[in-house]
């Protein structure tokens, strides 16, 4: 079965930046919570079928492609956000990280 057009863009960073780690946050009473350090994050040929299974079971999603502020035209982490109730907001991005914008350049957000 093909992924729905709204997680085609994840399949395609995936393939675009075959070094992506996948990671889940979930928002649960306006709470973040980060995936461990220690934790393996998801492959990137995973990603985009996590967050489909995400979607399948009924969570909101949203998704923010990740890089250092050193590097930013180079994203390293794809951050999945769940919740169950609302669409989750962006979580605060941790220090020395920036959002990677594809569209139109890369650069970085400010945080």
């Amino acid at each position: 079965m093909p992924l729905p057009p709204s997680l085609r863009p994840l399949a395609t960073l995936a393939i675009r930046y075959p070094h992506l780690e996948g990671q889940v946050v979930w928002l649960e009473d306006d709470e973040f919570t980060f995936q461990e350090a220690d934790e393996l994050g998801l492959d990137p040929e995973e990603i985009a079928f996590y967050a489909e299974g995400l979607l399948i079971e009924g969570f909101y999603l949203s998704w923010a492609l990740l890089a250092d502020v050193d590097a930013p035209a180079e994203p390293l982490i794809l951050q999945l956000t769940c919740a169950q109730d609302a669409p989750p907001p962006a979580p605060p991005l941790p220090d020395g990280w920036c959002t990677a914008l594809i569209a139109g350049g890369s650069g970085c957000a400010a945080p």
